[in-house]
Formats: structure tokens, C-alpha cells, sequence
């Protein structure tokens, strides 16, 4: 697996205009950047365009078209992988090798492309909760202020008994109780300081602060997880509609879909309509044409 900028993916093309894949009732054609069809939907499945050739697939083989819709390379291929440069690997006849644009055999072996990946971890759930009679409490600090210059830091647990916790972000970790998902933030921004008054309880008004904090609003939230890396996007159900999320557990894409399929890059193939797909933006961009309002 290779880890890539979303840069370095849009690189890749060097096209100027950029085309999206849609599918129409099972056939795969594509859109421009305004949503038009530029490519009649008569593909069994398509890529995205890199190097201004697309894999597409017709019956049980896969071959390569140009940006006018036509086979580059007829679909005579078991296997194949995107044009990088001048060259892709092939799977033919059970045999695999590499070859040109021409669709001409390479002898000597080519090596496209290598890459490094920086690893950031995500925040340790053990590191900040506790197991009580099988279910979880998240730990936090809290500050009592005595006067402008006197204060005391206490630490506590949560009594929100959680079903489990997942390691999310750098300061993230994803709770989940009964059958709904939130996030808690390990370190907000603004610490919690109660004002000290001799008949309150500030344990159990720092407690209600904490809980306030979490917002379990997700019905489901599927991810794909690179190694030990954090999380930098998700999609997530909110009754039987999908959206997505970034890394922080801010919205990029509101839950308007029926279904959404995270891609490599900064796009994802969504269910618009039922049985209409087209790609959307991370940031809500969608490059598809309605027939209906969405709801």
C-alpha cells in the first residue's frame, strides 16, 4: 500500500479538466466538474483518470479508455492497475507483466514509485479512562477556583458508563453508548474551572459539564485505519442517511445520502438517488446532476 498526498494523487493527471466516474443502474459513464455527463454510462465499473487513460471494465475483463470514452486498450485484462507515467502491470492468462501505453510488454522491470508514510497516532482510550463492572469512564481534570489568584486541580471519572472507546485522533477518542457513537475531546480547548461556593458540589457540576460535552448523535461510523495512524476521515449514519468526517469529528459531508463509499484521495462515491452514484468532495462538492431535491 502506498500512502500519497491528496496532492501528489491529483498529480498524477495530467489532464486539466478533471472527470468523475457515475453510475447509472449499474453502468459507469462519467461527469465534469459541473455535474454534465461527458461519458454515456455503458462501462461495467471505471477508475478515476490518471495520466489521461481511466481502467474500465466491460464483462469480466478490464481495459483502458481515453477521455472521450473509447478503449485506449481493448478489455482483453483479468487484472490491471492505474497508468503511472507510461507504464501499468497487467494480469493476463493468469500471468502478470508490465507494460506501455501501447499495450506493449516491458522486458526489463520498472519500479514506478516508492513512498514514506508518517505515522501519527491516535490518543490512548487507556490513557484516559477506567473499566468499572464492564463498561468505561472517561478521566478528566477540573480546576476549583478559590479567588483570581487561588485554584485547585482535581481529576475524576465520568459515570456515563460508555460501551467502548476507540482511539480516534490526536485528541480524540470515539465513545460509543448503547448503540450510538460521539467523541470526546482529551484536552478541550477551554479547561473546566468551577467557582468554588461552600454548599456546592463542584464534582458533580464538573461531571454534568463533561457530559454535555459529548454529543451522541451518530447511528454508525465506518473508517479505514492506514497501520497505527490516526483517523483522518470517516463516514457516518444518522438515521438511514450517510455523511462523512474529518479527523476532529467536524462534518465535511452532511448525512444527505443513502449510501457513501470512502475513496483514496478527496472524494467518495455517494448514492445520490436510489441506484445513482456520482463522487462528492470532502467539503460537500458534488460533481452529479439530480433529478430530485435532496431531502
Amino acid at each position: 500500500m502506498h500512502c500519497m498526498s491528496n496532492k501528489n494523487i491529483l498529480a498524477l493527471d495530467k489532464n486539466n479538466e478533471r472527470f468523475y466516474p457515475l453510475v447509472d443502474h449499474g453502468k459507469w459513464g462519467f461527469t465534469n466538474e459541473d455535474g454534465k455527463q461527458v461519458i454515456e454510462c455503458k462501462f461495467d465499473s471505471v477508475d478515476f483518470f490518471f495520466n489521461g487513460l481511466a481502467i474500465a471494465k466491460s464483462g469480466e475483463k478490464y481495459g483502458y479508455i481515453n477521455q472521450k470514452g473509447e478503449w485506449h486498450l481493448k478489455p482483453k485484462y483479468e487484472g490491471v492497475t492505474r497508468f503511472y507515467r507510461d507504464y501499468t502491470s497487467v494480469k493476463k492468462n493468469n500471468k502478470y507483466k508490465i507494460i506501455n501505453r501501447k499495450g506493449k510488454k516491458v522486458k526489463e522491470e520498472i519500479f514506478p514509485f516508492s513512498t514514506g508514510c508518517v505515522i501519527s497516532y491516535p490518543t490512548d482510550p487507556k490513557k484516559h479512562s477506567v473499566k468499572k463492572e464492564g463498561k468505561y469512564e472517561l478521566v478528566y481534570e477540573y480546576y476549583i477556583q478559590y479567588d483570581s489568584l487561588n485554584h485547585k486541580k482535581l481529576t475524576d471519572t465520568t459515570n456515563l458508563q460508555l460501551d467502548s472507546l476507540i482511539g480516534y485522533g490526536r485528541n480524540k477518542i470515539l465513545v460509543k453508548k448503547n448503540d450510538k457513537y460521539g467523541f470526546y475531546t482529551v484536552k478541550p480547548n477551554q479547561p473546566i474551572i468551577i467557582q468554588y461556593e461552600a454548599k456546592k458540589d463542584s464534582s458533580q457540576e464538573a461531571k454534568s459539564i463533561v457530559n454535555t460535552q459529548i454529543d451522541f448523535i451518530y447511528d454508525d461510523i465506518k473508517f479505514e485505519r492506514f497501520m497505527d495512524n490516526e483517523i483522518f476521515v470517516a463516514k457516518v449514519r444518522i438515521g438511514d442517511k450517510w455523511g462523512m468526517i474529518n479527523g476532529s469529528g467536524q462534518t465535511t459531508v452532511e448525512a444527505i445520502y443513502h449510501s457513501i463509499k470512502l475513496e483514496s484521495g478527496i472524494y467518495a462515491l455517494a448514492e445520490y438517488e436510489k441506484n445513482k452514484f456520482g463522487y462528492v468532495k470532502f467539503g460537500g462538492k458534488e460533481y452529479f446532476k439530480r433529478t430530485v431535491p435532496s431531502n
